[in-house]
């Protein structure tokens, strides 16, 4: 049991959930940028597909994680 009040607790679950929002967010981001210069730039159209996986994968997870906290 924490030795926190129920309001102090509820305080820090919603900053760490901004906190993650904001990293998926920026990550999101970051493998969109990737994905667009790989399947710009035909020689390394590898970074592309990467990019691609990386993407999805990291909004399932940032998806599934907001779900979680939510409930």
């Amino acid at each position: 049991m924490s030795l926190r009040p129920a309001h102090t607790r509820l305080s820090v679950r919603r900053a760490y959930s901004e906190n993650m929002l904001t990293l998926v967010i920026v990550l999101l981001a970051a493998w969109l940028i990737l994905s667009i210069v790989g399947f710009a730039i035909q020689g390394i159209l590898w970074i592309g597909v990467i990019g691609v996986v990386l993407f999805v994968a990291t909004a399932i997870i940032g998806w599934t994680r907001h779900r979680a906290t939510r409930t």
